[in-house]
C-alpha cells in the first residue's frame, strides 16, 4: 500500500539524479502531484520531495535511510490518512540537514515510512519555519493567498474497539496478612474486559 492515495491508472513520473559514481532512482510519484513536488537535498543526497499542508509531520521513505545508514531513533507513530480508514505506523526518525535553493535547516526530523509517493514528505512541522510558501500550479485565474491553515487533528483510534471497555472493578481493603492463594488466583483469572451491552 502507498500512503498518499490515487489512483492506479495514474501515469508516474520517477525522477533520476547522477551522483558521483551511482545513480540513484527516487520514488514515482503521481503527475496530479507534480506541482506539489520540488527536489531537495537530505544529508547531501538528491531527493523529490513533496510539500503536504494537510501533513503534521514530515516523513521520508524508510527505504532510503536504511540505504544510506543513517541514524535511525526508535519512535512508533500511529499515522491516520485524512478521513479513511487507513494508518500507518512509524519505524523511526532520522534527524538530517535539509537543502532546498540555498536554504539550509539543521536537525530535521523526518519519520519513517514505508511505500510513501514521494522520497519525502514536508509537512506543517517544517513548513511552518518559513513565512509564505509560494506554490505556482499556472492556472488562468489571478493569484490566490490562503492564510491561516492550521494543523489538522484527526481522533486516534479507541484502543479497546466500538464493543469493549475497560473494566472497573470492585475495590475493597483487606490487610496484607488476610491476603491469602485463593484470593489471588481470583484476581488473576478475572477477566479485566468484557463485552459492552447495547
Amino acid at each position: 500500500r502507498r500512503v498518499c492515495k490515487s489512483n492506479q491508472c495514474d501515469k508516474r513520473v520517477v525522477s533520476c539524479t547522477k551522483l558521483q559514481l551511482s545513480t540513484v532512482c527516487t520514488a514515482a510519484f503521481p503527475t496530479c502531484l507534480s506541482k506539489g513536488v520540488v527536489q531537495i537535498t537530505v544529508n547531501r543526497i538528491s531527493l523529490n520531495a513533496l510539500i503536504d499542508t494537510g501533513s503534521s509531520d514530515s516523513y521520508i521513505c524508510s527505504d532510503i535511510a536504511y540505504k544510506h545508514c543513517w541514524h535511525i531513533y526508535p519512535s512508533n507513530l500511529a499515522i491516520s490518512v485524512a478521513f479513511t480508514t487507513y494508518t500507518s505506523a512509524t519505524q523511526g526518525h532520522c534527524l538530517v540537514t535539509v537543502d532546498y535553493r540555498g536554504n539550509r535547516c539543521s536537525s530535521v526530523k523526518l519519520s519513517l515510512l514505508p511505500n510513501l509517493c514521494s522520497d519525502v514528505l514536508l509537512g506543517h512541522d517544517f513548513l511552518k519555519q518559513h513565512q509564505p510558501i509560494l506554490i505556482s500550479f499556472s492556472g488562468s485565474k489571478p493569484p490566490s493567498s490562503l492564510c491561516l491553515l492550521t494543523t489538522a487533528y484527526v481522533e486516534p483510534r479507541n484502543t479497546f474497539g466500538q464493543s469493549l471497555f475497560p473494566l472497573q472493578t470492585n475495590c475493597h481493603k483487606i490487610s496484607k496478612t488476610k491476603l491469602t492463594r485463593p484470593e489471588i488466583r481470583e484476581v488473576r483469572s478475572a477477566s479485566f474486559t468484557r463485552r459492552r451491552d447495547n
